[in-house]
């Protein structure tokens, strides 16, 4: 089951980009997880919560921090223009995809996010329900994400008539593998730290990738240099002091 909640959380993900955008896709998406898992543990799996005000605190710095490093090139290009004009006047403007978007198409996006993220927050629910053993876990999980893609890749090959998208470049293909191994390894270890530390705060921080992703793209992008990297080292360190103070008020 959980093999096919990634594989749907991906689709659905994918389908967001292509109608809004990754900035806006990614920051809607990413938030919604940190929310959502941390919702399911107290409601679904009984985690405890010393105190829920602290708890709201510790989500709303997580949430601001992933916005805030998914949202750094656009805030940066804001800043530096609104130096040449009014604030009031310069609006922040999102990448190219969201501005074209029409109406339809931008609600269209915003909720297939949201409905994202609602899956990635459930990813490892149905391991943690089951208490599955994290043996049976691997094999069950890329067996279930196998069969949903393949069953995806095979409808739009019959849909399209065309077979032509399916032949990729070796390369293509040993990255997507690789990819695919990374993340059942990182599954598998937030499965090991649920076990430990209860599945709210385990699934909430490990929703908070984005931010450790474009964290490591600042280090060596020529494009996120000055404001820009400043603003994602500090989405970085609100995620970090959300993560602390959720540590703090969440347990198993």
């Amino acid at each position: 089951m959980s093999g096919f909640l990634m594989a749907a959380y991906h689709s659905l993900f994918i389908a967001a980009a292509e109608a809004v955008g990754t900035s806006v896709s990614t920051a809607l998406c990413m938030s919604t997880a940190i929310v959502g898992s941390c919702v399911l543990g107290a409601v679904v799996l009984d985690d405890g919560v010393r105190s829920s005000t602290m708890c709201g605190v510790a989500l709303m710095l997580m949430v601001l921090g992933t916005f805030g490093s998914c949202w750094c090139k656009e805030v940066a290009h804001y800043m530096k223009s609104a130096e040449e004009r009014s604030p009031i006047l310069q609006s922040l403007e999102m990448e190219s995809k969201w501005s074209s978007a029409s109406g339809a198409a931008r609600v269209f996006g915003v909720l297939v996010s949201i409905c994202a993220g609602t899956t990635g927050s459930a990813l490892l629910l149905p391991a943690q329900l089951g208490r599955v053993e994290l043996a049976h876990f691997w094999p069950a999980f890329g067996l279930g994400a196998f069969a949903v893609t393949a069953a995806v890749t095979l409808a739009s090959a019959a849909m399209t008539r065309s077979v032509s998208h399916l032949r990729l470049p070796t390369e293509v293909v040993a990255g997507a593998i690789l990819a695919g191994l990374l993340w059942m390894a990182g599954c598998a270890l937030c499965l090991i730290a649920a076990r430990h530390v209860g599945f709210g705060f385990s699934q909430s921080v490990f929703s908070c990738q984005m931010v450790v992703t474009v964290f490591w793209n600042a280090q060596g992008s020529a494009s996120l240099r000055g404001f820009a990297q400043r603003l994602v080292m500090a989405g970085a360190g609100l995620v970090c002091a959300g993560t602390i103070l959720l540590s703090a008020v969440v347990h198993a």
